[in-house]
């Protein structure tokens, strides 16, 4: 089928309005995005890049098969907190759950043992932004199911973020 001159310039005057119309709108398809991409980067957790062994860390090596990826010491995850977070890690069976409370300028919660077993000389230990580390903690030993408050006092310092974990065995100094 043949089509006439005036219908061939009605189509080409529709890709031509179709084309005005599509810069526009991968123009602004695209701010928005940038946008999201930005907003998602400064909200909740994130994972910072590698950082070497801290100085003056102590030596020794921590039991359990979770290792740290991008972290400095064994068994820590990498991924730091703002503020308002709420940490929620897991190590070899041991459960950590810990909160900053601005008000008492201290972390505060808990680490549970979910294995069958006990688990011996469990303790939590904090990084702050500022390269202050909190902790770490007494050893304990956790019976199968127990689980035991953890409180670091945070004191005097000044930081926006923070990491912790959770550090097994007597090796763990």
């Amino acid at each position: 089928m043949k089509k006439s001159k005036n219908q061939i310039a009605e189509m080409s005057r529709y890709r031509g309005y179709r084309t005005l119309l599509a810069a526009p709108l991968y123009a602004m398809v695209t701010v928005l995005v940038a946008v999201g991409l930005v907003a998602c980067n400064e909200a909740g957790p994130t994972v910072p890049e590698a950082h070497g062994p801290e100085s003056g860390s102590e030596s020794g090596t921590e039991s359990g098969s979770e290792s740290g990826s991008g972290s400095g010491e064994p068994g820590e995850s990498g991924t730091q907190y703002g503020l308002a977070d709420t940490a929620r890690e897991t190590r070899s069976g041991v459960d950590l759950v810990m909160v900053y409370d601005a008000p008492s300028q201290s972390f505060t919660g808990t680490v549970t043992n979910t294995t069958a077993a006990a688990i011996a000389d469990v303790r939590v230990e904090i990084h702050l932004s500022n390269g202050v580390e909190l902790g770490p903690t007494a050893r304990v030993t956790l019976n199968a199911g127990q689980t035991n408050p953890v409180q670091l006092a945070a004191s005097g310092q000044s930081f926006t973020r923070w990491s912790v974990h959770v550090e097994l065995g007597s090796g763990a100094n």
